[in-house]
């Protein structure tokens, strides 16, 4: 703000990006980005048998007709 009061710096479009570019990368760097594509697709498979899972647990549950009676808690019981 200081610079653009002396009129060092101009104010009028400004803009923020987040770009980060690695300088001086070294040999590793594709090493972990193999593994960085290897865990994601891992994950991916991971999640997609728990949402299996879920669901099924789902189905399961819905045939279930006795829901347990839960009365209100009494404070003075407590």
């Amino acid at each position: 703000m200081l610079l653009a009061e002396h009129g060092v710096v101009v104010l009028k479009n400004i803009f923020v990006d987040g770009t980060m570019i690695e300088a001086n990368a070294n040999r590793y760097t594709f090493v972990w980005w193999q593994v960085h594509k290897t865990s994601k697709e891992r994950i991916k498979k991971q999640l997609k048998e728990l949402w299996s899972y879920v669901e099924k647990v789902y189905k399961d549950e819905q045939y279930i007709t006795d829901t347990p009676d839960f009365e209100a808690i009494n404070v003075d019981k407590i």
